[in-house]
């Protein structure tokens, strides 16, 4: 597997558990319900032995920081089989995964600006324009050096109860969590979103004044 391919996964009875029972590359294409994966790195191994031991927390360890800016992701160790081992495959891939909806497409700076939003793949510091487009609201992945609509914050993991469009609770999540430390300018407020199948709202900064924030160049 390359570093930046997209894959799509079929597990067995419990995901993450061991191998895929059937792993393919598939187009990195936004919004795709094929994309569940994508490689981020790969990791050298001396040994079939370090793969298999030392592989996962060297993937930890690679990824923390992708994993640890999205909502619901989680690292993956591909080790390589005997078989692959022996064929001169000796990397471990590592990819990015969401633990309970797929990325629907690529993560991090395989995105591209203009791309619809994706809450699963999105992740803090990544900043969004938005248009409103008639009852809706779109939002797009933004340069951060030019001025923006929005910016996330932050994610919070919406409780059982709380389903697609109960916006008020939302904003309370995203209000309670962020609120003191994120919404400290007279014109800084907090935004939600939520996916219907993804668990977590993402909350976002913006100006309640109509006014873009300003990009960092």
């Amino acid at each position: 597997m390359q570093v930046g391919e997209c894959v799509s996964a079929v597990w067995g009875q419990e995901k993450f558990n061991g191998a895929p029972d059937s792993l393919g590359v598939v187009a990195c294409t936004p919004q795709s319900d094929a994309v569940d994966g994508q490689v981020l790195e790969l990791d050298a191994a001396t040994s079939l032995d370090d793969a298999k031991e030392n592989g996962e927390s060297r993937c930890e360890g690679l990824l923390g920081e992708t994993v640890g800016g999205m909502g619901d992701a989680r690292s993956y160790a591909l080790v390589p089989s005997e078989q692959g081992w022996d064929s001169n495959v000796h990397n471990t891939a590592c990819l990015v995964f969401n633990k309970t909806a797929p990325l629907h497409g690529p993560v991090g700076t395989y995105r591209t600006t203009g791309d619809d939003y994706q809450l699963t793949t999105g992740a803090v510091g990544d900043c969004i324009d938005t248009k409103e487009q008639g009852d809706t609201v779109s939002g797009f992945l933004a340069d951060c050096s030019a001025d923006h609509n929005e910016e996330v914050v932050g994610f919070v993991k919406a409780p059982a109860g709380i389903k697609y469009g109960d916006w008020d609770e939302a904003q309370k999540l995203c209000s309670n969590k962020f609120g003191s430390v994120q919404a400290k300018g007279p014109a800084e407020d907090l935004s939600s979103w939520m996916d219907t199948e993804f668990r977590y709202v993402m909350c976002t900064l913006y100006r309640s004044d109509g006014k873009k924030i300003e990009g960092s160049a």
